[in-house]
């Protein structure tokens, strides 16, 4: 594959299906963004581990928005890493980081 959103998506394809494999049918594997109870958002994660049992809202491109209680962890996918894609994936990564959680 020559164009590297397709290649991207490709990669992100394989991860999901492993960890579709090997985690139990309670967890949903997708991409999507993270809000919390303040309306804080994350950016777009490549790929969320969230529970199914939580409310969940489908976007027309199929990527998800999930409540960050319902999230038990993210991956970022890059076909390469460099200083720029290194920076971009610890931005996403600190745009989870730096949502409040509402547990009791």
């Amino acid at each position: 594959m020559q164009h590297g959103g397709e290649l991207g998506d490709a990669r992100e394809s394989f991860i999901q299906g492993v960890l579709q494999q090997i985690l139990p049918s309670t967890h949903e594997i997708r991409r999507g963004e993270i809000v919390d109870n303040l309306g804080k958002h994350s950016r777009q994660t490549d790929i969320a581990i969230a529970a199914r049992d939580f409310p969940a809202l489908v976007l027309p491109s199929g990527s998800k928005i999930y409540l960050i209680e319902a999230v038990h962890a993210t991956v970022e996918v890059k076909s390469e890493l460099d200083g720029y894609t290194l920076s971009e994936a610890l931005e996403n990564c600190a745009s989870v980081g730096d949502l409040s959680t509402n547990f009791v």
